[in-house]
């Protein structure tokens, strides 16, 4: 393993990779910036313990290169490398997650010096399948906000506003198809409301309750 600063390339990488990693060319630049990302990625993952979708796996490998990095000796990478690893073992307290320009030290450093040469593209692929985990999670979130914007639309067009008032002595209809009568007002704004199912009070929403001609108390709010 080199020993040596995280500016200059080590001759063991090339000599022992050549032009690259099976059919992936090697290009310093891009694989910094692969390094540095996962890094990031890593640091943010340690302290939202993982509720980002990082695999644990992937966690375990970072870890392990910022471990080796922080036993070598590469400048202000092994101090930068120290400094977390040191954080990250307390107990209490959330360590700093690394910033941009940390993360490009500690990955130039790994990069340059070979210490990523044998589980790089394993590295890459974890890093990208986090990065497509939250794609996929963000793109069932948006297919769930447009169908429940459809949902609502359609339901505005239908919707008819009951002739029975929010007003204590009001005879509804919950969604049970209960029958009630409002004895108390907590909220007018909202119509938030207590209703007493012959003996049995219970506090709703206006816009689940029905008047006496069938349609809703209050229009639903937009979710």
């Amino acid at each position: 393993m080199a020993k040596a600063s995280g500016g200059t390339h080590s001759k063991s990488w090339r000599d022992k990779h050549g032009s690259g990693v099976g059919k992936y060319p090697y290009n310093s630049t891009e694989h910094i910036q692969f390094v540095k990302e996962s890094l990031i990625s890593w640091s943010q993952s340690t302290m939202n313990h993982n509720s980002d979708g990082v695999s644990q796996e992937f966690n375990s490998q970072v870890k392990d290169l910022m471990k080796e990095v922080g036993e070598g000796n590469y400048g202000v990478a092994t101090s930068i490398a120290q400094r977390y690893n040191e954080l990250g073992k307390r107990k209490h307290g959330n360590p700093m997650q690394l910033s941009e320009k940390q993360a490009y030290v500690v990955a130039r450093a790994a990069v340059d010096n070979g210490l990523v040469s044998d589980n790089d593209r394993r590295m890459i692929f974890n890093y990208q399948n986090s990065k497509d985990t939250e794609v996929q999670v963000s793109q069932k979130e948006n297919r769930k906000r447009q169908k429940r914007a459809a949902k609502y639309a359609e339901y505005e067009k239908t919707y008819q506003r009951s002739t029975t008032k929010i007003a204590i002595g009001s005879h509804v209809t919950d969604s049970k198809g209960r029958k009630g009568v409002i004895t108390g007002i907590i909220t007018p704004s909202t119509g938030y409301v207590t209703v007493d199912y012959g003996g049995y009070k219970k506090k709703e929403m206006a816009f689940n309750l029905k008047g006496e001609d069938g349609n809703p108390l209050k229009k639903r709010p937009k979710h």
